[in-house]
């Protein structure tokens, strides 16, 4: 037979196992079926919808929205709080050992550069007019930006807190 033919088939199907031998297997190996996943509690789940840092950026905008804030600005505020939050996980992750303040404070090129990176996509998506347009930004006044930094400190605070709890289930 030249290298490229296929083979032929076996022109006799398999029948499959034997009444006897699924029986053997049965009895040794039980029902072939998945295990279920435990069932969480309706209130771990909702412990675990609000623990998410983008619920409060949610809660954060629709706040702004319902406080009377410009639909324009409102989104300003939650791209810059989304900015500073995800900044702040970055410090959370660092170590589970140090403080974010710590992880702040360590030399790391890496991370000055993703902190100037992060500054100037901020300051250019809010100030130069044309980015401002293009995302429907409108102006942030300098109580914005306090509320956008309080929400990352609070998710930060928050994560600091629980981050002992979670310590051994996230190193797995």
């Amino acid at each position: 037979m030249s290298p490229g033919a296929m083979m032929p088939r076996d022109p006799v199907p398999t029948a499959g196992l034997s009444a006897t031998e699924a029986a053997r297997r049965l009895g040794a190996d039980g029902y072939s079926e998945l295990p279920r996943p435990d069932r969480r509690p309706f209130l771990r789940i909702l412990l675990g919808i609000l623990a998410e840092p983008m619920f409060g950026l949610l809660v954060l905008f629709m706040a702004a929205l319902n406080g009377g804030m410009p639909a324009d600005q409102a989104r300003a505020l939650a791209f810059v709080a989304l900015m500073l939050i995800n900044f702040g996980l970055v410090l959370v992750n660092r170590s589970f050992a140090a403080s974010p303040l710590t992880a702040l404070l360590r030399p790391n090129t890496a991370l000055w550069t993703v902190l100037g990176v992060m500054a100037a996509v901020m300051a250019a998506t809010l100030a130069w007019p044309p980015a401002a347009d293009l995302f429907a930004f409108g102006p942030l006044h300098a109580d914005d930006l306090a509320v956008a930094f309080v929400a990352a400190i609070v998710m930060v605070l928050a994560l600091e807190m629980v981050k002992p709890l979670w310590a051994d289930h996230l190193r797995r």
